[in-house]
C-alpha cells in the first residue's frame, strides 16, 4: 500500500496492524496500536481508501513502534516518547530505558534489529531496570497486578486479600439468592492511602453502587485500617496499557484495587470463619458478638 514517498506491506495479526516499508530490512517490523479500534473497523468495513489515508497519517506522523522480539513470546514495541513491552497474550505495559538515545527517533529507526536486540538485553539485565520490572509485572496474573508497587502502612496485600473474601463470605445476609459475584473496590489518589468503599457495583444499574450491610461495612472499615495499602507518588497506574509501576513519573490517574467475590462453598464458608474470628479476637473485639 503506498502511504506516501515509501511503499509499506500491511497485514493484520493477533489484534494489531503490522507493517515494514519496501525499502528496510526484512527484519525491520512496526506496530500500529489500534487503541479506539478505528483501523480495525475500517478493515472490517472494507474501506481501503479511507484505511490507506490513515495509516498514511500515522506514518508521516510516526505513530509506529519498532518491534523487536526478544524472544517468541515477548515483543518490546519501540518509539521516541515511549516504549512498551507486549507479551504473548497481547498485555500491554510500558517501561523507561537508561539514556536519552532511546528517545531518539533515528537511532530507533536506523539502527539494526540486532543491536536493539542487544541494547535491550542489556537493559533487562541491569539492576532494577523499568524493562525488568515490566515483564515481571507482565508475568504476574492479571489479579495480582495492581497491587505491585504498593507500599503498606500496616498489614500486607495477602492478608487484605484474604480477610476481604472472609467478611464476604461470612455474611450470609448478602448471598439471598439474587447474585453470586460482588465487585468491590478500594481507591486512593497517588500519595494517599486507600480507603474503603462503602458499596459494592450493582450489574442491574451499572452506575450506582448497592449498599452494603452496615455490619459489613464497618468490618471492612477494620480490615483496610489492618491491611492499609499506600499509593506512593512517583508509581503510575494506567488502565489503557497495563497497571502497574513501569514508570517512576508522577500522575493524577486514580488507583483501584478491585475484589471479585464469588459466593463461597461450605469450605470457604469454614475458611472464612476461623479467618474472622482470629482477626476479630485481636483487631476488634467489640464486634465479635455481632458476628459470632
Amino acid at each position: 500500500m503506498d502511504v506516501g514517498a515509501t511503499t509499506w506491506r500491511f497485514w493484520y495479526f493477533d489484534s494489531h496492524f503490522w507493517g515494514r516499508p519496501e525499502n528496510r530490512e526484512l527484519d525491520f517490523v512496526a506496530c500500529f496500536l489500534d487503541f479506539d479500534g478505528m483501523l480495525n473497523r475500517l478493515a472490517k468495513r472494507d474501506q481501503p481508501h479511507i484505511l490507506r489515508e490513515r495509516l498514511r497519517l500515522i506514518v508521516q506522523n510516526e505513530g509506529f513502534f519498532r518491534v523487536v522480539a526478544l524472544d517468541e513470546a515477548t515483543r518490546i514495541l519501540l518509539h521516541r516518547s515511549q516504549p512498551f513491552v507486549l507479551s504473548e497474550s497481547g498485555d500491554l505495559a510500558r517501561f523507561w530505558a537508561r539514556g536519552v538515545r532511546w528517545t531518539k527517533t533515528a537511532w530507533l529507526l536506523e539502527t539494526s534489529t540486532d543491536d536493539l536486540r542487544s541494547a535491550l538485553e542489556r537493559e533487562r539485565k541491569r539492576r532494577d531496570s523499568d524493562l525488568g520490572r515490566a515483564l515481571q509485572w507482565l508475568a504476574l496474573p492479571p489479579k495480582d497486578r495492581a497491587f505491585v508497587g504498593l507500599q503498606w502502612t500496616t498489614g500486607n496485600a495477602d492478608d487484605l486479600k484474604r480477610l476481604i473474601n472472609a467478611a464476604f463470605w461470612r455474611c450470609d445476609e448478602i448471598w439471598d439468592g439474587t447474585r453470586d459475584t460482588y465487585d468491590y473496590a478500594l481507591f486512593a489518589q497517588p500519595g494517599r492511602e486507600f480507603l474503603a468503599e462503602s458499596g459494592v457495583r450493582d450489574p442491574t444499574a451499572p452506575r450506582h453502587f448497592r449498599p452494603l450491610p452496615p455490619k459489613l461495612v464497618q468490618l471492612l472499615g477494620k480490615i483496610v485500617a489492618r491491611n492499609k495499602p499506600f499509593w506512593p507518588l512517583g508509581v503510575q497506574l494506567n488502565r489503557g496499557v497495563g497497571s502497574g509501576p513501569l514508570a517512576q513519573r508522577e500522575t493524577r490517574r486514580v488507583g483501584t484495587l478491585s475484589f471479585i467475590i464469588n459466593e463461597p462453598n461450605a469450605h470457604e464458608k469454614l475458611e472464612a470463619r476461623l479467618d474472622l474470628r482470629d482477626f476479630l479476637s485481636t483487631e476488634a473485639p467489640e464486634l465479635m458478638d455481632e458476628w459470632f
